[in-house]
């Protein structure tokens, strides 16, 4: 039950009216933390590397390390490449064993977009692999209260992506930025809506960290099936970090307490997704 296809746990969840987290681990501990938290909630599991931290952390590593985790789990788990660009990264996790993988096109012409995405779902199928792409522009670190929502995703548009790109989820822009929010969201709801009566497949909302509770309840209400969450888990983490090393203990008790926060973050995050004892 441990090891799963990405497409399948979003389309329990799009049945069940939840979301499943996807949690970036850049180490064993965060991986520690995140997997232990998915199994004390009996939660599915979205386990994501992500791309653009390739330059310090090993892809190749970190697969292995969770492939050993996973495989003495009972909750399923899908291991995720996050917001792939790169096409040899892409080929790289497929090859690792990832179960999916992410391809970031969004800042391309539509054209190209599903062009390259096509691509890619066409490579990942033969392996066996999940596929989310992403249409619209989720910028980071920029102030949301100055959004320009013609950078959002078209429903039309995502109509069209989805039906010449097969992929298994897309990833939707309505109002969220990644990192840390600066100035106060506002998510358009009323275009979330019309994207979920355009498409058939599970919808994805980056740039969770920093959302309210009732942001998140009413996207998962209105088709989010996947949510992407880094930014606390890296904030708290340093957080707890500096707090632990002004206690003079050991290098191992120090990291530890990275995972323990770790954790902390992923179960509230868990019961607020509704996917606690879904497993």
């Amino acid at each position: 039950m441990a090891f799963s296809d990405m497409a399948s746990l979003l389309k329990a969840a799009k049945q069940g009216g939840y979301a499943v987290g996807a949690f970036d681990f850049i180490d064993l501990k965060t991986l520690e933390g995140t997997i232990e938290a998915a199994e004390e909630e009996n939660s599915p599991l979205i386990l994501a590397v992500p791309e653009r931290l390739l330059g310090i952390i090993d892809m190749k590593a970190l697969a292995w390390a969770a492939m050993s985790y996973i495989d003495g789990s009972k909750i399923p788990i899908a291991l995720h490449l996050d917001h792939g660009k790169n096409f040899d990264n892409i080929i790289l996790a497929i090859k690792y064993g990832f179960s999916s993988v992410m391809y970031d096109g969004s800042s391309l012409p539509l054209e190209e977009n599903i062009r390259n995405t096509r691509e890619i779902v066409k490579i990942a199928r033969a392996a066996g692999v999940s596929v989310e792409g992403e249409l619209g522009y989720v910028g980071r670190n920029i102030n949301a209260e100055t959004l320009d929502s013609n950078y959002f995703t078209k429903s039309e548009e995502a109509m069209r992506y989805v039906d010449e790109t097969g992929v298994d989820a897309l990833a939707v822009s309505y109002g969220s930025v990644h990192g840390m929010y600066i100035g106060k969201p506002h998510l358009d709801f009323e275009r979330l809506r019309a994207i979920r009566e355009a498409v058939d497949v599970p919808l994805v909302l980056h740039g969770g960290s920093g959302l309210s509770d009732d942001d998140f309840i009413t996207s998962i209400k209105n088709g989010i099936c996947k949510v992407n969450i880094f930014t606390e888990i890296s904030v708290r983490g340093m957080d707890r970090l500096r707090n632990e090393l002004k206690k003079d203990q050991e290098l191992a008790l120090v990291l530890d307490g990275l995972k323990n926060e770790t954790k902390d973050a992923v179960k509230r995050y868990i019961e607020l997704f509704g996917s606690r004892d879904k497993a």
